[in-house]
């Protein structure tokens, strides 16, 4: 069973630890996923039991069907949309359709627990009860697309593309602690989604300081593939190498089975190439082709903070560009003198710092680093600023995916162009 505490306080005992839950808490969570994934013969037992400490008021989905939700207690439930929101605060069911949480609501049943009773006890199978009375109203394609809508850039792309995606994702299971799912600097051969146990997320890279350092039920690990299959596949062909894993993800080291979703690369090359490639081609704001490249002063222009200076000034700047490829490496480094920036001319390139990832690509805007050392430039030509002398810090990490084209300006060179009258504050 999965419930909500509505009442009252609970206590989750295992071997060696435990812990208390509250009103508004919600136990069994994970039983929203793996069900649609084990077929009830490998239901297995659970390794803690749950105990109420108080009288405990709970809504419970399990194997028996209610009609209605009616109760009493303190924290009264009377309508059904205040039902759908509750569910909607779970994180495994917030992207999940409306409807599907309707129908689930109609499952929820009103129990009571006195003080001491044993709510679920440790060595008990509870997957197996709850697997058919779940799949009633959660198709394993609802589930597949609420997991890829986790994804910021799966959230971006139209429900048939993501129902195609859906259908390229597989089970796997892993069983062995340490055994890699992933390897760093190994090909990035697919992404994952964490169903069952704790993945961890080891890196040799002392410098990659946004990197998890485990992926639990309901997080992912590997997007950076999704992002370099959907920049390359306006290219003909995809580039002969896949890009290489920034870290290693390894079944926890505490043991215990791992159970993950994957989307694997010649999966999705496939789907994206043969079904879409018109579509993320035309999805592209700048969009260019291989055979094809923008011209320098054509990527300038489309810098926002170039974008009204004179032309005669971008294409002095542009005899100051030297192109070069990365391959899997830091491009720049956080917190690092900006000695150059770059332009993209192809690839795509993740930005990281402390708290946050993003990830820009050929053919988009921004598809540039270095707004920082463009404004210090315009600055330092201007009489009446005070500028120190020191170039500023890069407050980002710049890492090619796979490889990476770009045409790099360095800041000495930026130094000797004058930008005239176009001087900005």
């Amino acid at each position: 069973m999965m419930f909500f505490i509505v009442d009252g306080r609970v206590t989750i005992e295992k071997e060696n630890s435990q812990l208390q839950l509250g009103a508004g808490y919600l136990y069994g969570e994970e039983l929203l996923v793996s069900p649609l994934w084990t077929s009830s013969g490998d239901a297995k037992p659970i390794n803690e039991s749950v105990r109420a400490i108080d009288d405990v008021q709970a809504l419970v989905l399990s194997a028996t069907d209610m009609a209605t939700l009616g109760f009493s207690s303190r924290r009264s439930i009377n309508d059904l949309r205040m039902v759908v929101t509750i569910l909607q605060k779970v994180p495994k069911l917030e992207t999940m359709d409306k409807q599907v949480l309707k129908a689930m609501s109609h499952h929820l049943s009103s129990v009571s627990y006195k003080r001491d009773d044993y709510i679920v006890r440790e060595n008990q199978p509870i997957v197996s009860r709850f697997m058919s009375h779940f799949s009633n109203f959660a198709s394993p394609s609802d589930v597949r697309l609420t997991w890829l809508k986790k994804v910021e850039i799966f959230q971006q792309m139209e429900e048939q593309v993501l129902e195609a995606i859906s259908k390229c994702l597989k089970p796997m299971n892993f069983n062995v602690a340490k055994r890699h799912i992933l390897q760093e600097k190994k090909p990035l051969k697919m992404m994952c989604f964490v169903m069952r146990g704790v993945v961890s997320i080891e890196s040799d890279s002392a410098m990659d300081v946004n990197v998890k350092k485990t992926c639990e039920i309901g997080s992912f690990y590997g997007e950076e593939l999704v992002h370099w299959v959907t920049t390359w596949v306006s290219h003909k062909p995809f580039p002969a190498k896949l890009p290489l894993s920034p870290g290693s993800a390894l079944c926890g080291v505490l043991g215990g089975s791992v159970e993950i979703l994957a989307l694997k690369a010649d999966d999705l090359k496939s789907v994206v190439s043969d079904q879409f490639r018109s579509k993320f081609s035309m999805e592209t704001a700048l969009a260019t082709d291989s055979d094809q490249p923008r011209e320098p002063l054509t990527i300038l222009k489309n810098v926002e903070s170039l974008e009204a200076m004179d032309e005669e000034v971008l294409k002095e700047i542009c005899d100051h560009l030297t192109k070069k490829t990365y391959k899997d490496e830091y491009i720049i480094l956080k917190d690092k003198q900006m000695e150059m920036m770059f332009f993209i001319v192809g690839g795509v390139v993740s930005v990281t710092n402390e708290s946050s990832k993003h990830y820009i690509r050929e053919g988009e805007r921004p598809n540039h680093s270095g707004d920082e050392l463009i404004q210090h430039w315009m600055r330092s030509k201007c009489t009446e600023a005070n500028v120190p002398a020191e170039l500023p810090p890069s407050p980002f990490s710049f890492w090619a995916i796979g490889e990476v084209e770009v045409l790099v300006l360095k800041a000495e060179d930026l130094a000797r162009v004058q930008p005239g009258d176009r001087i900005g504050s």
